[in-house]
């Protein structure tokens, strides 16, 4: 599907939601924003949700507390949006919603996307969500304004690690020069995003830090984030985010994992590697899914079981680049 049959699509629709992925970030909460933005100035009807709470440190941009994790009562719509979604389990809660509605987009840019919608805008050479729906504004023939500017630039930003991530090409510095003309504070906006952090966060941190174990001749970095962990720091789930950064920038490290406890029997698993491993591909044996450099999976299995399957299945894959 093109972008023009996204744009003839919400040119025909009245009343329109937009969905962002569980446990969202950045480029999710940013694009849907940039996206209500766009279709409101459309003169259309627009809602938000997400299952997850939007994370603390993307409490900057505007209207972030529009996203509901239910379902407004006594309302329908002729189209259902999903964005920064590979597959139809990330929109949680909101599944069923998408289940139901007459017509649904998916505008995505992960190579595991599953072509879930009836149009699927998914562009897997994007650094992120946010430079199709930049593209899609265009379409409509719609000026960007500095709420909309700033919703984009904060997607593309954190997609990209501040635009230091391999998936930054020269598109993307386009992209954030026409964006950073629309009365943007870049100062404030970095400031927020990676400088600010909560003392729960660095507490957090410290335990996660604490967890360190290296495995493969020290290959491969593994860090642990327990329910107890979360409790006696009080973090909130937003704060585990990035940490898995301090992993694999370990010098020597090709596979950095993060194992995030939900529950007895259930974990989430953050995977980075280096240019020798694809991430999606160890991701995919949980049937989870991602980027070659960046990928995740849930597991309804407890911590300890998880640790030792993940990590037997991660030796083979280094074994093979031996």
């Amino acid at each position: 599907m093109t972008i023009e049959n996204v744009v003839n699509a919400i040119s025909k629709a009245k009343n329109i939601a937009i969905i962002g992925h569980i446990m969202p970030d950045g480029d999710a909460i940013g694009s849907c924003l940039a996206l209500y933005y766009s279709i409101k100035r459309l003169s259309k009807k627009a809602s938000l949700y997400c299952t997850d709470k939007v994370p603390q440190i993307l409490n900057f941009l505007k209207d972030v507390d529009r996203f509901k994790n239910e379902i407004e009562p006594n309302t329908s719509y002729d189209l259902t949006i999903a964005v920064d979604c590979s597959d139809i389990n990330r929109l949680g809660s909101f599944k069923e919603l998408f289940l139901n509605s007459p017509l649904t987009i998916a505008i995505d840019h992960h190579s595991s996307n599953t072509g879930f919608a009836d149009i699927n805008l998914v562009d897997t050479n994007a650094a992120a969500t946010g430079e199709i729906v930049y593209g899609l504004i265009e379409k409509l023939s719609l000026e960007i304004d500095t709420d909309t500017a700033k919703a984009l630039y904060t997607a593309i930003s954190t997609d990209t690690g501040h635009f230091s991530f391999s998936n930054t090409s020269t598109e993307t510095f386009t992209i954030a020069a026409d964006l950073s003309r629309h009365g943007l504070d870049l100062e404030y906006i970095s400031r927020r995003l990676y400088r600010v952090k909560s003392i729960e966060r660095i507490k957090l941190l410290s335990r996660a830090l604490n967890s360190l174990t290296m495995y493969a001749n020290n290959k491969i970095a593994m860090l642990t984030i327990t329910q107890r962990d979360m409790l006696e720091t009080k973090a909130m789930p937003s704060d585990t985010e990035n940490i898995i950064n301090y992993a694999k920038e370990i010098e020597g490290v090709v596979l950095a994992i993060l194992i995030k406890e939900i529950n007895d029997t259930s974990v989430k698993i953050s995977l980075r590697t280096s240019e020798e491993l694809d991430a999606s591909e160890l991701a995919s044996y949980f049937d989870g899914g991602g980027h070659k450099r960046a990928a995740g999976a849930s597991i309804n299995k407890p911590l300890k079981a998880v640790k030792g399957i993940l990590i037997d299945k991660a030796m083979s894959l280094i074994k093979e680049l031996d």
